[in-house]
């Protein structure tokens, strides 16, 4: 379980990141259910929509994100 402060911390993370970095994310995504997104779907949705799908996906499973972000 994530705590609070993971949980803020996660969504600065992925607010922060890219449509590029986010696909990547979503499309590896290590779920403990299938996980499976076309790149057309990729690349039509809504960056926020991409990134809130993300967000979802993190907290369900209980993952935090190791990513490195350009300052």
């Amino acid at each position: 379980m994530l705590t609070g402060d993971e949980v803020e911390a996660l969504n600065n993370t992925i607010g922060r990141m890219d449509r590029e970095t986010v696909a990547y994310q979503l499309a590896h995504f290590p779920a403990r259910f299938p996980v499976d997104f076309t790149q057309d779907f990729l690349e039509r949705e809504p960056l926020h929509r991409l990134q809130h799908i993300l967000f979802g996906l993190c907290l369900h499973n209980h993952k935090r994100l190791n990513v490195a972000l350009a300052a």
